[in-house]
Protein backbone atom coordinates (compact mmCIF):
# COMPACT_ATOMS: atom_id res chain seq x y z
CA UNK A 1 0.00 0.00 0.00
CA UNK A 2 1.47 3.30 -1.08
CA UNK A 3 -0.09 5.44 1.68
CA UNK A 4 0.82 3.52 4.82
CA UNK A 5 -0.52 6.41 6.90
CA UNK A 6 -4.02 5.55 5.64
CA UNK A 7 -3.80 1.78 6.00
CA UNK A 8 -6.18 0.16 8.47
CA UNK A 9 -4.46 -2.85 10.00
CA UNK A 10 -6.58 -3.50 13.08
CA UNK A 11 -8.97 -6.36 12.27
CA UNK A 12 -11.68 -4.96 14.54
CA UNK A 13 -11.62 -1.71 12.56
CA UNK A 14 -11.69 -3.55 9.21
CA UNK A 15 -14.71 -5.57 10.31
CA UNK A 16 -16.38 -2.38 11.58
CA UNK A 17 -15.98 -0.80 8.12
CA UNK A 18 -17.54 -3.90 6.53
CA UNK A 19 -20.39 -3.85 9.08
CA UNK A 20 -21.26 -0.28 8.12
CA UNK A 21 -21.14 -0.81 4.35
CA UNK A 22 -24.54 -1.34 2.75
CA UNK A 23 -23.16 -2.75 -0.53
CA UNK A 24 -20.22 -4.80 -1.73
CA UNK A 25 -18.99 -4.14 -5.27
CA UNK A 26 -17.98 -7.46 -6.78
CA UNK A 27 -15.61 -7.39 -9.74
CA UNK A 28 -15.26 -10.23 -12.22
CA UNK A 29 -13.43 -10.71 -15.50
CA UNK A 30 -13.68 -13.08 -18.45
CA UNK A 31 -11.43 -12.83 -21.51
CA UNK A 32 -10.12 -9.44 -20.39
CA UNK A 33 -13.66 -8.05 -20.12
CA UNK A 34 -14.37 -6.63 -16.65
CA UNK A 35 -17.76 -6.66 -14.96
CA UNK A 36 -18.57 -5.05 -11.60
CA UNK A 37 -21.88 -5.37 -9.81
CA UNK A 38 -23.01 -3.84 -6.49
CA UNK A 39 -24.52 -6.49 -4.25
CA UNK A 40 -26.18 -6.87 -0.87
CA UNK A 41 -24.15 -9.25 1.23
CA UNK A 42 -23.58 -11.03 4.48
CA UNK A 43 -20.24 -12.11 5.85
CA UNK A 44 -18.41 -14.02 8.54
CA UNK A 45 -14.84 -13.97 9.76
CA UNK A 46 -12.82 -16.87 11.18
CA UNK A 47 -9.17 -17.83 11.30
CA UNK A 48 -7.86 -14.99 9.15
CA UNK A 49 -10.45 -15.50 6.42
CA UNK A 50 -13.49 -13.44 5.46
CA UNK A 51 -16.39 -15.25 3.79
CA UNK A 52 -18.87 -13.04 1.96
CA UNK A 53 -22.32 -14.43 1.06
CA UNK A 54 -24.33 -13.26 -1.94
CA UNK A 55 -27.53 -14.24 -3.71
CA UNK A 56 -29.08 -13.55 -7.08
CA UNK A 57 -30.87 -14.96 -10.09
CA UNK A 58 -30.03 -18.40 -11.40
CA UNK A 59 -29.00 -16.97 -14.76
CA UNK A 60 -27.55 -13.78 -16.18
CA UNK A 61 -24.27 -12.03 -16.81
CA UNK A 62 -22.98 -12.43 -13.25
CA UNK A 63 -23.55 -16.20 -13.35
CA UNK A 64 -21.97 -16.42 -16.80
CA UNK A 65 -18.85 -14.61 -15.59
CA UNK A 66 -18.57 -16.59 -12.34
CA UNK A 67 -19.02 -19.89 -14.17
CA UNK A 68 -16.08 -19.07 -16.43
CA UNK A 69 -13.80 -17.45 -13.86
CA UNK A 70 -14.33 -17.75 -10.11
CA UNK A 71 -11.54 -15.33 -9.20
CA UNK A 72 -13.10 -12.07 -8.04
CA UNK A 73 -12.21 -8.72 -6.49
CA UNK A 74 -14.38 -6.94 -3.94
CA UNK A 75 -14.61 -3.38 -2.71
CA UNK A 76 -16.66 -1.96 0.14
CA UNK A 77 -16.54 1.78 0.79
CA UNK A 78 -18.32 4.54 2.67
CA UNK A 79 -17.94 7.89 4.50
CA UNK A 80 -17.54 9.82 1.26
CA UNK A 81 -17.01 13.55 1.66
CA UNK A 82 -15.05 16.19 -0.23
CA UNK A 83 -12.58 18.05 2.00
CA UNK A 84 -11.97 21.65 0.95
CA UNK A 85 -8.76 23.10 2.35
CA UNK A 86 -8.00 26.65 3.43
CA UNK A 87 -6.03 27.45 0.26
CA UNK A 88 -6.84 27.08 -3.45
CA UNK A 89 -6.14 23.58 -4.68
CA UNK A 90 -6.06 22.08 -1.18
CA UNK A 91 -8.59 19.32 -1.64
CA UNK A 92 -8.82 15.83 -0.33
CA UNK A 93 -11.52 13.22 0.16
CA UNK A 94 -12.77 11.37 3.22
CA UNK A 95 -13.42 7.66 2.85
CA UNK A 96 -13.17 4.28 4.48
CA UNK A 97 -12.75 1.11 2.44
CA UNK A 98 -11.97 -2.58 2.46
CA UNK A 99 -10.78 -4.27 -0.71
CA UNK A 100 -9.48 -7.69 -1.57
CA UNK A 101 -9.61 -10.72 -3.79
CA UNK A 102 -11.02 -14.18 -3.39
CA UNK A 103 -12.61 -17.15 -5.05
CA UNK A 104 -16.35 -17.51 -5.61
CA UNK A 105 -18.04 -20.83 -4.89
CA UNK A 106 -21.63 -21.70 -5.73
CA UNK A 107 -23.54 -23.05 -2.73
CA UNK A 108 -25.59 -26.11 -3.64
CA UNK A 109 -26.72 -27.77 -0.39
CA UNK A 110 -30.01 -26.44 0.99
CA UNK A 111 -28.67 -26.26 4.56
CA UNK A 112 -25.71 -24.19 3.38
CA UNK A 113 -28.00 -21.93 1.34
CA UNK A 114 -30.19 -21.39 4.38
CA UNK A 115 -27.16 -20.52 6.50
CA UNK A 116 -25.94 -18.00 3.88
CA UNK A 117 -29.37 -16.38 3.39
CA UNK A 118 -29.90 -16.03 7.14
CA UNK A 119 -26.43 -14.54 7.44
CA UNK A 120 -27.29 -11.94 4.79
CA UNK A 121 -30.61 -11.06 6.40
CA UNK A 122 -29.00 -10.72 9.84
CA UNK A 123 -27.44 -7.47 8.59
CA UNK A 124 -30.98 -6.08 8.46
CA UNK A 125 -31.65 -6.32 12.18
CA UNK A 126 -35.42 -5.87 11.87
CA UNK A 127 -35.88 -8.69 9.36
CA UNK A 128 -35.39 -12.26 10.45
CA UNK A 129 -36.21 -15.04 8.00
CA UNK A 130 -37.36 -18.55 8.62
CA UNK A 131 -36.36 -21.06 5.96
CA UNK A 132 -36.36 -24.80 5.67
CA UNK A 133 -35.09 -27.18 3.02
CA UNK A 134 -38.71 -27.51 1.83
CA UNK A 135 -38.96 -23.83 0.89
CA UNK A 136 -39.48 -23.24 -2.83
CA UNK A 137 -37.24 -20.16 -2.82
CA UNK A 138 -34.16 -22.34 -2.41
CA UNK A 139 -34.78 -23.73 -5.89
CA UNK A 140 -35.20 -20.27 -7.44
CA UNK A 141 -32.19 -18.47 -5.99
CA UNK A 142 -28.49 -18.69 -6.66
CA UNK A 143 -26.41 -18.44 -3.51
CA UNK A 144 -22.65 -18.15 -3.57
CA UNK A 145 -19.80 -17.22 -1.31
CA UNK A 146 -16.43 -15.56 -1.76
CA UNK A 147 -13.64 -16.48 0.60
CA UNK A 148 -10.61 -14.26 1.06
CA UNK A 149 -7.44 -14.09 3.10
CA UNK A 150 -6.23 -11.24 0.89
CA UNK A 151 -7.95 -8.03 2.05
CA UNK A 152 -6.86 -4.58 3.17
CA UNK A 153 -8.46 -1.61 4.84
CA UNK A 154 -7.81 2.03 4.13
CA UNK A 155 -9.22 5.33 5.37
CA UNK A 156 -8.79 9.06 5.23
CA UNK A 157 -10.84 10.96 7.80
CA UNK A 158 -8.48 13.92 8.21
CA UNK A 159 -9.35 17.40 7.00
CA UNK A 160 -7.16 18.90 4.26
Amino acid sequence: MRRKDREVTDLTEILDIIDRCPVCHLGMSVDNVPYIVPMNFGYSYADGEITFYFHGALEGKKVDFLTQNRNVFFCLDLAHELIVGATDGAYSYKYESVMGSGVAEFIERDDDKIHALKNMMSRFKKHEIELSAADEILKRVLVFKVTSKDFTGKRNLVDA
